[in-house]
C-alpha cells in the first residue's frame, strides 16, 4: 500500500467544531498536523440546531462576526398548559451558521500550518507489535495510504468508527439515545429574531423538546428531540409534523431543509480514551443529557484533545500515562455538571405534562419579566425540585 508523502505528529479524523478547534489548537503549537474530512464540504451535511452558549463559545475560540446566524437574548419555555418561563438574558448565546462556523475554524487550523484533506474517508487504523497506534488508512479520490502518525485524534461524530477501531465499544442502549428531526424554514410567522423557543408536552415531544431557532432575516430550525425509551413506537419526523400543525396552523412555511439524526448521551469518560486515541464531542458521547445540546462540549474536549496531545509530542518519551490527563481534565472541568444533568435526565424522562405545568410555573414566578446576565443550569435544576419536591419520588432507583 502506498505511504503517505510525510508522516504527522497528530491525525485528526473529522473536521467538525472539536477536530477544528483540535487542529488549531495542535498546528498552532507547531506540531504536523492533519485534519480528515471524509465529506466534499466543510459543515455539511448539517445533524444540529447550531444553538451555542455565549460562554460555550467565547471560552473556547475569539467569535468571528460571520460565523453568527442569531444574537440570542431570551427563551421562552412553554409547559403543556400554556404556562411560559420566560429568560432574558442579553448575552445569552448564539444561532451560528455551522458551514460558515466549521469552515472558519478549518481556515484558522490551515493558516497555523495544518494540512487539511476533504472528501477523503479513514478506512481503518494501523498498530505496531505493542498495539499503539501508528497512523490512520486514509481512501482519497481512489487513493489509498497511510498517514503515519504519533497522535489520533477521533472527532467523527455519532457514528465514530476511529473509537471502534482503536478498540472502545461505544455502542448505546436505547435509553441513552435520542432521536431527533429538524426542518429549516424561511418565512416563519411571529418569529422574534433575538428569541429561542422551547415546547415541553409528553404528548408533543415525549421525553425530550420541540425548539424554534431564530436563524436571521425570516430563517428558523424547527425541530424536535424525543427518548425513543418513552416514545415507543412514535418517531421523531411524523412528530415533527404534528407539532408544526400547532405552532404555525394553516400559516405553516415551507420547508427548505431536512435533518434527522441521534443524539447521544453522556456516558463518563469511559469513550474518551485508548492507547494514544483520544476521542471526543459527539464521538465521545459528551452531550448534555438535558438539551442534547453539543457544539460547546465539542468545542472544549477538542481544545483538551489537543492541549494534551502537544504534551506528549513536548515530552518526548512517548509515556502514554500523559494522555490520560485528557479525560481527567474534561471531568475536572464539566464532570460534575454532566453528570448532574445526567441525574436530572433520568427525572425528566418519568415526568408527567402535570409534573411539567407545575415546574415551570414555579420557575416562572421567579424569572419572568426579570433580565438576569447569568443562569447556573444545576441552580435551575434545584430550584425547580425545589417548587415541585414530589419530582424526587421519580428519583428513587437512580444511580448518581
Amino acid at each position: 500500500m502506498p505511504v503517505s508523502d510525510r508522516d504527522y505528529d497528530v491525525v485528526i479524523v473529522g473536521a467538525g467544531p472539536a477536530g477544528g478547534l483540535a487542529a488549531i489548537t495542535t498546528a498552532r503549537a507547531g506540531l504536523r498536523t492533519l485534519l480528515v474530512e471524509k465529506h466534499a464540504v466543510i459543515g455539511e451535511p448539517l445533524c444540529c440546531a447550531e444553538g451555542i452558549s455565549l460562554c460555550g463559545l467565547n471560552d473556547n475560540i475569539p467569535v468571528d462576526r460571520r460565523w453568527i446566524d442569531a444574537d440570542i437574548e431570551r427563551c421562552v419555555l412553554y409547559s403543556p398548559g400554556g404556562r411560559q418561563l420566560r429568560l432574558h438574558h442579553p448575552d445569552a448565546g448564539y444561532v451560528l451558521s455551522r458551514r460558515r462556523f466549521e469552515q472558519g475554524l478549518v481556515d484558522i487550523a490551515a493558516a497555523h500550518g495544518c494540512d487539511v484533506v476533504t472528501n477523503t474517508e479513514a478506512t481503518g487504523l494501523v498498530a505496531d507489535d505493542g498495539g499503539r497506534f501508528r497512523g490512520v488508512r486514509l481512501q482519497e479520490n481512489g487513493r489509498a495510504y497511510i498517514a503515519g502518525c504519533a497522535v489520533i485524534i477521533a472527532a467523527d461524530g455519532i457514528e465514530s468508527m476511529v473509537a471502534r477501531w482503536a478498540g472502545l465499544d461505544t455502542l448505546l442502549p436505547t435509553d441513552r439515545l435520542d432521536s431527533a428531526a429538524q426542518f429549516l424554514f424561511s418565512g416563519v410567522p411571529d418569529l422574534d429574531p433575538t428569541r429561542m423557543e422551547f415546547y415541553f408536552d409528553t404528548e408533543i415531544a415525549p421525553g425530550g423538546y420541540a425548539w424554534v431557532f431564530p436563524k436571521g432575516e425570516d430563517l428558523a430550525n424547527v425541530g424536535i428531540a424525543l427518548a425513543p425509551a418513552v416514545a415507543g413506537s412514535r418517531k421523531a419526523m411524523p412528530m415533527l409534523r404534528e407539532f408544526m400543525k400547532r405552532r404555525f396552523g394553516a400559516a405553516a412555511p415551507t420547508p427548505l431543509k431536512r435533518t434527522v439524526g441521534g443524539i447521544p448521551e453522556f456516558c463518563g469518560r469511559k469513550f474518551m480514551l485508548k492507547q494514544n486515541v483520544l476521542v471526543t464531542g459527539d464521538a465521545a458521547r459528551l452531550l448534555d443529557s438535558i438539551t442534547g445540546a453539543g457544539i460547546a462540549n465539542a468545542l472544549w474536549s477538542g481544545r483538551l484533545a489537543g492541549e494534551t496531545a502537544v504534551e506528549f509530542l513536548r515530552d518526548g518519551r512517548g509515556d502514554l500515562s500523559i494522555l490520560k490527563r485528557y479525560p481527567e481534565r474534561w471531568m475536572a472541568a464539566r464532570g460534575r455538571q454532566m453528570r448532574y444533568f445526567l441525574w436530572a435526565r433520568q427525572i425528566f424522562l418519568r415526568m408527567s405534562n402535570a409534573d411539567l405545568d407545575a415546574v415551570i410555573a414555579a420557575t416562572g414566578a421567579l424569572y419572568n419579566d426579570q433580565t438576569v446576565t447569568a443562569i447556573d443550569p444545576i441552580d435551575v435544576i434545584k430550584k425547580a425540585l425545589r417548587a415541585r419536591p414530589s419530582l424526587l419520588r421519580l428519583a428513587r432507583h437512580v444511580v448518581w
